[in-house]
């Protein structure tokens, strides 16, 4: 997976190298559109997926990692890297064609975790019209099955809301009984 996502970049880049080299050289009025319009609009997206793609090429080991405290996603920016399984509400694999993302829908809207919060509004709403949640976990590079991924946070998920049930009771629980004698 690793080996085709690099050569999938290094064919678009070459095809951007192309035609700004026949923008620049041919003198032909619609060769320098092209190659302009090539330029200016997949430039910029060329080099917002270069950090992703040399990811796997420069750090090896885990990228994502799942435990009883949350999920942390290595290939994010350092503030937006984690969330605890206490700010999660829901857990899915995204639709369509993000149904390679797991999505994480937050109980409590928290502007400063989504993705695409920084850059703003926007991103956001583009994050939701693209079918996906408030923040998000690629799983196309990753080396496991979608569905082992989406179970595994589904159990750790569940594991904690249990764990907040039973503090929650326990605190209830030492004060007064309030007319509940059930377990869990």
């Amino acid at each position: 997976m690793m080996v085709s996502a690099s050569a999938l970049f290094g064919w678009f880049a070459g095809w951007l190298i192309f035609w700004a080299h026949l923008a620049v050289f041919s003198g032909n009025v619609w060769l320098i559109v092209a190659g302009g319009v090539a330029v200016i609009f997949l430039g910029p997206l060329l080099l917002s997926l270069l950090p992703s793609v040399l990811h796997p090429w420069l750090h090896r080991g885990p990228v994502v990692i799942l435990d009883a405290e949350g999920v942390t996603d290595l290939r994010k920016k350092s503030a937006n890297r984690s969330i605890a399984w206490s700010d999660v509400g829901q857990v899915q694999l995204g639709s369509g064609e993000t149904s390679s993302c797991l999505a994480f829908e937050f109980r409590r809207p928290n502007r400063e975790k989504q993705d695409g919060a920084v850059v703003g509004g926007l991103a956001v709403f583009l994050n939701r019209a693209r079918l996906l949640s408030d923040w998000n976990i690629s799983l196309r590079m990753l080396s496991c099955s979608k569905q082992e991924v989406l179970k595994a946070a589904t159990r750790l998920h569940q594991q904690s809301v249990r764990r907040q049930v039973v503090e929650r009771n326990k605190g209830r629980s030492a004060g007064s009984n309030n007319g509940w004698s059930g377990t869990l």
